[in-house]
């Protein structure tokens, strides 16, 4: 059975390829994502455009600690609207969905061993909605934006009954280029 990561891979690339081809973009970049903590963490990203109006973006980042590693991967499929009154600023909003793997391995040095034992891992997936700002400007083929998005998150199953939720918001730098 596919994980969730990789069915996330299949359908955006799969709804890339079958956009029309006259205005895709691709771009790669560098993010900050808060989540909810007291410090930024830096993540890599992907972006793929699909005309003027919206856009995929994919987000990957992780740590290690100890016995337990850490692993993050966002989803999102956004729409772009430029705001009238500032031009060069877009609203941006759509969907996201997330994935949090953790690994507990039985200690540090087990992790860097050929056959490791055993290891407890537990996947938190979230689907949510997202909203935010951004700058793009073009040269060319070449293009740069700069996103700051806020993803708001049900948090479990008991979000339903005590409307929990929980953000995480994403500082996002990306160079690309129009195909």
């Amino acid at each position: 059975m596919a994980s969730f990561k990789s069915r996330l891979l299949v359908a955006f690339f799969s709804f890339a390829s079958a956009s029309p081809l006259y205005a895709v973009g691709v771009g790669m970049g560098l993010a900050a994502v808060d989540s909810m903590s007291d410090r930024a963490e830096p993540a890599a990203t992907l972006q793929m455009d699909f005309g003027q109006s919206s856009y995929s973006q994919l987000y990957y980042w992780g740590r290690d600690y100890g016995p337990v590693s850490e692993r993050n991967f966002v989803a999102s499929f956004v729409f772009r609207t430029p705001l009238p009154e500032a031009k060069f600023l877009n609203l941006h909003y759509g969907v996201v969905a997330s994935d949090h793997t953790v690994s507990l391995y039985d200690n540090a040095a087990s992790k860097a061993q050929v056959n490791p034992p055993e290891v407890e891992k537990k996947s938190d997936y979230n689907l949510g909605g997202l909203l935010g700002l951004g700058v793009e400007g073009k040269v060319g083929v070449f293009k740069a934006s700069f996103h700051w998005d806020s993803q708001i998150y049900l948090t479990g199953s008991q979000a339903i009954i005590f409307l929990t939720s929980a953000r995480k918001q994403t500082l996002s730098l990306l160079v690309g280029v129009d195909l």
